[in-house]
Parts: structure tokens; sequence; C-alpha cells
């Protein structure tokens, strides 16, 4: 059963979690009883980073044009994360006009890279207060708690 207590997952500790990272998984077990929640600027990054782990395990460096050539190689991290999503009954949240509107004067605030002035404006918009992350920059943004293990 969920306290309905809502926090946002960034990519950081998702692909931590994949990655087998044990702050990640302490992190993800702590929430249990939460309602996870993601964007698709999340499901993007995870995805991709994925992506390049599992090309990084038959290649020696990383080549973005071998990924897109051989992206077929690659496909099942979709099957992987809808899964996982599936699982771990993850609330996805949409970005529209007004979310993209806040994340510009978020970024400018808070001095945050795009994607992560999306996020913070995606909680933000959402009266979410609490975010799972390893990205030391959303302890700039006050109205966010990152939550730590």
């Amino acid at each position: 059963m969920y306290s309905k207590e809502r926090v946002f997952v960034d990519s950081s500790v998702i692909v931590g979690f994949f990655s087998g990272e044990s702050k990640a998984v302490e992190v993800l077990d702590s929430l249990s009883d939460c309602l996870l929640c993601i964007n698709d600027v999340v499901f993007s990054e995870v995805a991709y980073k994925l992506m390049v782990l599992k090309f990084l395990e038959r290649n020696e460096r990383f080549r973005l044009h071998a990924l897109k050539k051989n992206i077929s190689d690659y496909v099942q991290v979709y099957e992987i994360l809808r899964e996982f999503t599936s699982r771990a009954k993850m609330e996805f949240l949409q970005i529209d006009g007004k979310v993209i509107t806040e994340a510009i004067d978020i970024g400018v605030k808070y001095a945050l890279l795009p994607n992560d002035a999306l996020i913070a404006a995606t909680c933000k918009h959402y009266g979410i207060r609490k975010i799972a992350t390893f990205d030391e920059d959303f302890k700039r943004v006050d109205f966010l708690e990152v939550v730590e293990i």
C-alpha cells in the first residue's frame, strides 16, 4: 500500500539501479511506500544512458554513429524500462507549455541545465517536494528536498 507521497526519481538513481549501485538500490528501497514519478525527460535520459552502457559492454569507446547504425541491438532497453516502470508503479508526469515556461525561469534562477530545469519545473507544477537524485545541482533548488540515505 502506498502512502501516496509523491517522489520524483531522477535518471541518476534509475541508471544507478540498473548499474547495480548499492546506494541507488537503497534509495529506491527506502521509497517503497511512495508513489514514484518521472517525466519524459527522465525516461529519455535513462533509455539513452542504458543504451550507451550496453554499447560499451561490446565496444571500447562510445560512438553515436555506431549505436545508431546498430540500434536494433539495443532496443531491448525499452522493454526493460517498460517492466521496471510497471513494477515500480511509476506515474508519468506530462510536460506542457506551462512547465516549459516555468523551466525557463527555474533554469535562470538556479543555474540549471535544461533537462534539470524541466525536471524541477515538473516537480513544482505537480506539487512534488521530494526528489531522489545523485545530482548535487538539485540541492540549490529551494522548493525541492533531495532524498538522502
